[in-house]
């Protein structure tokens, strides 16, 4: 099985990427638990629930059960970031599943805005990229317009597909 993460900071098209993905490769994916635990439970994003929100994101990506291909829309490397810019810490359980989780692909997408929020997102984009490549993980960074990264996104998918 092959595991793709989806990531990069809010509003970048991870969304848009994942479904594109998902459909095309007949799979399902792990959503943004985020969204809906902060939905469901009509709470803003704070430290104190972010740990929760892994544990979450992590059962999703647990219970999905794909056919070959592993897809969700975010995990821990997102939710470190997140905590790190929003917080200035990060807790000691996103900090550990982030050193345990293996991903065969990174799809990283870039900001289609500089700023977001109280945020700058290529900052976001960076922080993450720089992680990525301490780990020497494998990964992507989609830009451009939709059509283009969703293009760039399964190209990708498809290439470690045949490496693999």
């Amino acid at each position: 099985m092959l595991k793709v993460a989806i990531t990069g900071p809010k509003n970048s098209g991870k969304s848009i990427i994942s479904e594109y993905v998902s459909e095309k490769l007949d799979e399902a994916f792990a959503d943004d638990f985020s969204e809906q635990f902060l939905k469901q439970r009509e709470r803003e994003f704070n430290f104190e629930n972010l740990e929760e929100i892994g544990r979450g994101q992590k059962m999703l990506m647990e219970f999905l059960n794909p056919k070959k291909y592993l897809i969700t829309e975010t995990e821990m490397l997102y939710l470190k970031i997140w905590s790190e810019i929003k917080f200035g810490k990060c807790s000691s359980y996103i900090i550990q599943e982030w050193h345990k989780q293996e991903f065969d692909l990174y799809l990283v997408c870039w900001p289609k805005a500089k700023y977001q929020e109280d945020y700058n997102a290529e900052d976001f984009a960076n922080k993450i990229i720089e992680e990525l490549d301490i780990r020497e993980a494998n990964y992507l960074v989609l830009k451009g317009n939709n059509a283009q990264r969703k293009l760039d996104a399964f190209e990708a998918i498809k290439k470690i597909s045949r490496l693999s």
